[in-house]
């Protein structure tokens, strides 16, 4: 999951779909940060996954906290504001002049809404349409956009708990996580379903996306066998599942501040 990222769409073809994606993002801003109040004519909607932030609309303060949505319409003036020391929070932009009267189909009258977790593996799926920059990937990510919406439906104590597919999703990545061949895409053709709903079904069970989740195994045993053989780094990166030496490198420095070399020479 990237910490900050926001991206705009470069794609003309569906812009008459009414939740065809202007732009959509994930922010992490600290105390001090304000942008200037303007008045924007889309619809945006704001989903808190850490902290504490403030909206201001209609002449109401609105705080949102995590799992909160929070939804500004055409022609409103947008004033928000952190109120923890760091305050998380994804959002994703319409600009279609029928947005606003779909969201509000959608059941999403008002302004603040009390959700489970924001699903951010969606709006991360959402932002890797766009920045294909190309019509198939903006359709695409209209539809993950949807998905959001429907997420957005779920009140606060009603979201579902861990069906037998995540339970088999998490068991098939516990036994086959060293097989550089898995994929997302192969695990979801193997069990017989759509990507999208391997991965949304996987992060509602366990709050993190599949991907993370088989990095996060393969990572715990490599460090393993970096700290009880002296195996070739290459050797290391196969057994645990990892095809790519380099970018491997990268992940165990980035997970203990090391190199493989150093991490294994420091507990040898």
């Amino acid at each position: 999951m990237r910490k900050h990222f926001a991206v705009w769409s470069h794609s003309a073809e569906y812009a008459e779909i009414p939740l065809n994606i202007r732009s959509v993002g994930r922010y992490v801003v600290n105390p001090g940060w304000h942008e200037k109040p303007k008045c924007k004519w889309f619809v945006q909607l704001f989903w808190t996954v850490e902290g504490k932030g403030e909206f201001h609309a209609d002449g109401t303060r609105f705080v949102s906290a995590p799992g909160d949505v929070f939804i500004y319409r055409p022609g409103d003036l947008h004033d928000i504001r952190p109120l923890t020391a760091s305050w998380v929070y994804c959002w994703i932009t319409w600009n279609h002049p029928k947005a606003g009267e779909w969201i509000e189909a959608f059941g999403l009258t008002g302004r603040i809404h009390h959700r489970e977790a924001c699903p951010q593996w969606l709006f991360e799926e959402v932002a890797e349409g766009l920045e294909e920059g190309v019509p198939e990937g903006q359709r695409r990510s209209a539809h993950l956009s949807h998905a959001i919406l429907l997420e957005a439906l779920i009140p606060r104590g009603c979201g579902p708990r861990k069906s037998a597919l995540a339970e088999r999703v998490r068991k098939h990545l516990d036994a086959h996580f060293q097989e550089v061949e898995l994929t997302m895409q192969s695990l979801a053709d193997g069990l017989q379903i759509h990507r999208t709903t391997l991965l949304r079904t996987f992060q509602i069970a366990y709050g993190i996306s599949p991907s993370h989740y088989l990095h996060n195994r393969r990572m715990e045993n490599a460090l393993a066998l970096l700290h009880r053989s002296s195996l070739p780094i290459k050797e290391v990166a196969l057994r645990a599942g990892f095809s790519d030496a380099n970018y491997f490198s990268r992940a165990v420095r980035k997970a203990t501040g090391m190199s493989p070399r150093e991490f294994q020479m420091g507990d040898s």
